[in-house]
């Protein structure tokens, strides 16, 4: 008896079937097609919602008197310059 794989085939409408319609060229059929717009749409609709959501919450964060994310990314970013530069002079005295 020899060693086959088994080739159980994924059904149209998923995922692993429209790569396969991909990579044999062909244009994908009615299931495939309609999983692949909705999941676009699905991705475009989270890619949305999250720049919302953050867009929500910088808002909160300013009418609570909290710096944005910009700024503490720039405060952050400030200090760690700061620290390299005392620490530069430690080593430029040390030696």
């Amino acid at each position: 008896m020899s060693w086959r794989p088994s080739w159980n085939l994924e059904p149209c409408g998923t995922p692993a079937a429209y790569r396969r319609h991909s990579r044999a060229g062909e244009k994908p059929c009615e299931a495939c097609r309609v999983w692949r717009n909705a999941d676009s749409q699905a991705r475009r609709r989270a890619k949305a919602e999250a720049f919302w959501r953050a867009l929500a919450e910088d808002d909160y964060r300013v009418s609570a008197g909290m710096p944005s994310r910009e700024q503490e990314r720039a405060v952050r970013t400030l200090v760690a310059l700061l620290a390299e530069a005392l620490q530069a002079g430690e080593r430029s005295r040390a030696a």
